[in-house]
């Protein structure tokens, strides 16, 4: 039977002495489940709103205006994958594409979604309908939403009623176009993408096969064999995908890979433009951006920017749109330069500042799309999604749609307020059957809900309150770190004072994890500056880090923590050095090499393990040959290495099974010599000199943390402590692979900066997404594992962090509710909610073999 001791407390509460007072990990403990129990409903309720499909009418479109010529005969829409807007535009890189606009035609500046991926811009290009973080989940193969669409239309609608459609649509290149008309067999689809290695042979296949359409020729369909094309299509969605594979290979600011690929689209473009029909409009834009090393996937403005050429017949000449666009706004082109009906579902605006019509046509053609809008508000409202009052056919409002904004619902605001309420009546409840006078017991939960409600407006106005939003996130840790450091180091006997400060601890940390834009890779200066502290030189001499550890600890600190901060400073470092550390060139292949070298022998002399100087000069040069191996490209080699890998993890698997004690010690190896195939040289030396340096310190200046203190405020700065630092550890190492940009960006985790060009390694030609996924990721993956495997080796109760996630993610899901309009505070919460999942499973193995151990044991103490 479980029995759980208590330690009397002895608090003095604003001059108060209060007695008998029970604090136990045991309370906490059923704060905590009934914190993540009450938020449940807000996650599940809220959350499946956010993350379902925008609500979008599956029928209904209004007709064009009757009497009003068609503007075009035809539409060539060119989609370049990862294009860049700023080098898209330089006449040097893409002569012919500026030409173009700037004799004769229309540019315009283009915006896309926040969630920066393939499937969900295409979508939006594709549909008009806005769309939703759980996009991001199918980049690949995205579905369609079923509503009407200018696309399918143009591949059925007869407005001549002579029995056969108007148009002849066919799409061409990259499959995600393909996929969302899959079902539609009247659209010719002619799939040429190969993967991710495919920088070249899709995009040359595509071009050949635009090229005979535009011939007149009518090549064999490769994806719809067993139906027949008989005519040229006048209506072509070409999507190029070999710029962005180059871009996520070799980057693209300043990449010679990158550039020389506009410069060829640009050749090609220059032959087939020519053969295009004077009466059709052609429009060239991109699906998104890159950042300069190659990503996609955040909602940063370089991503998102994106730009649209367009020319033809009724489009100004010469001329630049002022005012920026969404890219939805593109899925009304169809509709707009061929007279097809407009969908209700459609949520974009026609850009008629490019067109060259009278006054009186743009008015009518505004009406036709204003119509079409009112009409899907009035299905929206009959259908009880969220919609705007008082739209009407006789008055044009645009300023009253926000189409980024998915509408905030009444229950989720009452839904979240409600079950905080009772979770405020939950701690009220616990802290009462535990021994707490009434007095405490009512402050603690009016300063619950105080927090909670402070929080909450914070998050609801960021836009107005960023001067202080984003700053919070970087005290709110500090507080909190602060606070803790002076219980657990003080000397004094202030009681008054303690207590003051153990309140304030309570309500920093309440502050911290329901705060959204709370950063706790921003505790990342404390594994520097701890070393200098007090509390960590104190030790006995025979139980200190080596010097020299010390030494190499600081050196790879440095850039992690001063020179990341992409935002304020113009460049990551660390970002800087994964990349050229992974380049095939030969200073990059001797730099890594040396580093590699250097952290190798530091790691292995951390500790007597391994002995023998063989042994060491074996493991050395397998690590340090990595980068010369890797260099050559090589699928054979690759697998060698690959081979070598599995074959150990199955030995140290073999090893576990035992119950040997260097199994691992294996485990770690093999996963070190992924990290270093897959991430480079910088990584493996970073990650190496981090693990050697936090063992040591966990061994011997800080192993006082996994000593119960006698006194209370301490042994509660403690275990705030033995919570937190673990998690701002594998923040800071998160850190010096590069995928935080530190201060002035708002998030700790950016699927934009992700680094995947270890994916590529086993299969060079044509990998698989699972593959790049799993060889890109899956390094960072069993490192983490790795990382909670050390600290739980070392006495740390590794429990304590997964139970601060829990919190926290419980109490950023209330806020969801005051989310849906404001779609960079919907990604903040959504990734960290997912991040924080992912790194509870990362520690899983560990928190599983921990209670299996612990179930055999008869008593566990749960006091503080």
């Amino acid at each position: 039977m479980m029995k759980v001791k208590y330690m009397s407390v002895k608090i003095y509460f604003i001059g108060e002495s209060v007695l008998g007072e029970r604090l136990s990990k045991g309370l906490i403990f059923q704060i905590i489940a009934a914190i993540a129990i009450l938020a449940l409903p807000s996650l599940i309720h809220t959350g499946s709103y956010i993350i379902a499909d925008a609500p979008a009418p599956k029928e209904g479109v209004e007709m064009p205006p009757e009497g009003l010529e068609k503007l075009s005969e035809g539409l060539f829409f060119i989609v370049i994958d990862g294009g860049r807007r700023d080098m898209m535009k330089d006449p040097n890189l893409m002569p012919t594409l500026n030409s173009r606009t700037s004799n004769n035609g229309t540019y315009i500046d283009v915006f896309t979604n926040p969630l920066t991926m393939t499937a969900s811009c295409v979508k939006e290009m594709a549909t008009g309908i806005p769309s939703r973080p759980n996009e991001g989940l199918s980049n690949f193969h995205p579905e369609h939403p079923g509503t009407p669409d200018g696309w399918s239309l143009a591949s059925s609608y007869d407005g001549d009623n002579d029995g056969k459609a108007d148009n002849e649509f066919a799409i061409v290149g990259d499959y995600v176009w393909g996929d969302l008309y899959a079902d539609n067999d009247k659209i010719n689809f002619m799939k040429h993408r190969y993967g991710h290695s495919d920088y070249m042979k899709g995009d040359e296949e595509s071009f050949e096969t635009i090229n005979k359409w535009l011939d007149g020729e009518i090549p064999k369909s490769n994806t719809k064999v067993d139906i027949v094309f008989d005519k040229t299509p006048n209506v072509i969605v070409a999507h190029l995908s070999g710029l962005d594979s180059t871009g996520h290979r070799y980057g693209s600011k300043e990449s010679p890979e990158y550039m020389d690929k506009l410069k060829w689209l640009d050749d090609n473009f220059a032959i087939i433009f020519e053969k295009v029909p004077k009466n059709w409009t052609v429009v060239v834009t991109s699906d998104h951006g890159l950042t300069d090393t190659g990503q996609h996937g955040s909602p940063d403005e370089i991503i998102r920017e994106v730009g649209a050429w367009v020319w033809g017949p009724n489009i100004k000449e010469g001329y630049v749109v002022e005012k920026q666009i969404d890219q939805r706004d593109l899925a009304t082109l169809p509709s707009l330069l061929l007279s097809l009906p407009l969908p209700h579902a459609n949520h974009g605006i026609f850009p008629l500042d490019m067109l060259n019509v009278s006054q009186d046509n743009i008015q009518i053609l505004e009406q036709w799309n204003w119509d079409a809008t009112v009409q899907r508000n009035n299905w929206m409202e009959e259908n009880g999604h969220p919609y705007v009052e008082g739209l009407t056919s006789e008055t044009i409002q645009w300023e009253e749609i926000s189409p980024e904004e998915m509408g905030i619902r009444n229950v989720d605001l009452l839904l979240s307020g409600l079950f905080f309420i009772l979770i405020c009546g939950s701690v009220m409840f616990l802290m009462s059957k535990n021994g707490f006078s009434n007095k405490i017991t009512f402050r603690s939960g009016a300063a619950l809900a105080l927090i909670f409600s402070i929080v909450s407006f914070f998050a609801a106005n960021r836009q107005t309150l960023v001067a202080l939003f984003y700053p919070l996130g970087n005290i709110a840790p500090y507080s909190v770190a602060g606070l803790s450091l002076f219980l657990i180091s003080t000397k004094s006997d202030n009681q008054k004072t303690i207590n003051t400060c153990v309140c304030l601890l309570f309500a920093s940390i309440a502050f911290m994890l329901s705060y959204v834009e709370t950063r706790f890779s921003a505790l990342g200066l404390l594994l520097l500056l701890m070393i200098g502290m007090p509390i960590f030189r104190s030790v006995d001499v025979k139980d200190k880090s080596t010097n020299v550890l010390k030494i190499f600890y600081i050196v790879a600190m440095i850039p992690i923590i001063f020179l990341s901060h992409y935002r304020a400073i113009g460049f990551s470092l660390p970002r800087i050095m994964i990349y050229f550390t992974f380049e095939q060139s030969i200073p990059a292949v001797l730099f890594g090499s040396a580093l590699i070298l250097i952290s190798i022998l530091l790691f292995m002399s951390r500790n007597q393990k391994i002995n023998q100087t063989s042994h060491k000069a074996t493991i050395a040069i397998m690590f340090t040959a990595i980068p010369t191996l890797i260099s050559l490209e090589s699928n054979f080699i690759d697998w060698i290495l690959l081979s070598g890998l599995i074959i150990s993890v199955l030995y140290a698997s073999y090893l576990t099974l035992r119950k040997k004690d260097n199994a691992h010690d294996i485990f770690l190896y093999c996963t070190l010599f992924w990290l270093t195939m897959t991430w480079g040289g910088w990584a493996c030396a970073a990650t190496m000199i981090m693990y050697a340096s936090i063992e040591s310190f966990l061994g011997n200046e800080l192993k006082f943390l996994t000593e119960k203190c006698q006194l209370l405020h301490k042994e509660i700065a403690r275990n705030v402590i033995i919570a937190l630092f673990p998690l701002v550890v594998w923040f800071t190492w998160w850190a010096a692979l590069g995928q935080i940009d530190g201060f002035g960006h708002p998030r700790d985790v950016d699927p934009g900066n992700i680094f995947l060009n270890g994916g590529y390694i086993g299969d060079r030609f044509s990998p698989s997404n699972a593959w790049v996924g799993f060889m890109g990721a899956g390094a960072t993956v069993a490192m983490s594992m790795m990382w909670w495997g050390l600290f739980n080796k070392m006495g740390w109760p590794v429990h304590y962090v997964a139970l601060l996630l829990v919190t926290r993610i419980s109490l950023i899901s209330l806020q969801l509710s005051v989310s849906p309009n404001l779609p960079r505070l919907i990604f903040k919460i959504s990734w960290d909610i997912i991040f924080a999942l992912g790194l509870l499973g990362f520690m899983a193995h560990i928190l599983l073999y921990n209670y299996l151990t612990n179930r055999k044991k008869p008593e566990v103490s749960q006091s503080l």
